[in-house]
């Protein structure tokens, strides 16, 4: 699994309030009952409070292709860019595989077939390398279609806070990096 440790949710964020724009009654339910495996094995580190309106995430089933904003970049997204933080096409809405793999962007994670290239960055972390049966891995030449949670998919959620204060440690570590060379070009255009 292949995280962005710039866009994971902090620590401190405990319950991620969820809603629905649009969608059927059988659409809404069917992706809740897919995510209650995440929501299992992620227990006691971030818990799932499906709200009517108004949540952290908004989730709009419509035409359009099924995508996520990763992380951070999908909470309030609703009222801060007027676009919900997730779609789901409307022919997607009853694959356990898309919803899945929809809700590890929500979480953070990037698709997992291009960890080599991410993985020259310290902004991305990988708690398995080359997990092939990832559901965030698009299906390469000759490989079979993923439909469920992998090994290295369930290590990452049982793992997340871990993951979390990783992603914690590398914001504050680029924080004060930049600070540094603020400073620098502060002191220099003084002379």
């Amino acid at each position: 699994m292949v995280y962005d440790k710039k866009k994971i949710f902090s620590l401190d964020k405990t319950k991620l309030t969820i809603s629905f724009v649009g969608g059927s009654k059988a659409q809404k339910s069917f992706l809740r009952r897919s995510w209650e495996i995440i929501e299992y094995h992620l227990r006691d580190q971030l818990d799932f409070s499906w709200v009517k309106s108004d949540g952290e995430i908004t989730v709009k089933f419509d035409e359009d292709d099924s995508k996520s904003f990763i992380g951070l970049d999908g909470l309030h997204a609703w009222h801060l860019k007027n676009r919900p933080s997730m779609r789901i096409r409307g022919a997607h809405s009853f694959s356990q595989r898309i919803i899945l793999h929809e809700a590890f962007h929500m979480l953070g994670c990037k698709h997992q077939h291009v960890e080599a290239e991410l993985r020259r960055s310290s902004r991305f972390g990988v708690n398995i390398a080359n997990d092939t049966k990832s559901i965030m891995r698009y299906r390469q030449e000759g490989e079979k279609r993923n439909h469920h949670l992998s090994i290295g998919d369930i290590d990452f959620l049982h793992r997340y806070n871990e993951f979390r204060e990783i992603g914690e440690n590398w914001r504050k570590h680029i924080a004060e990096e930049t600070q540094k060379i603020e400073d620098q070009r502060r002191v220099a255009s003084m002379k």
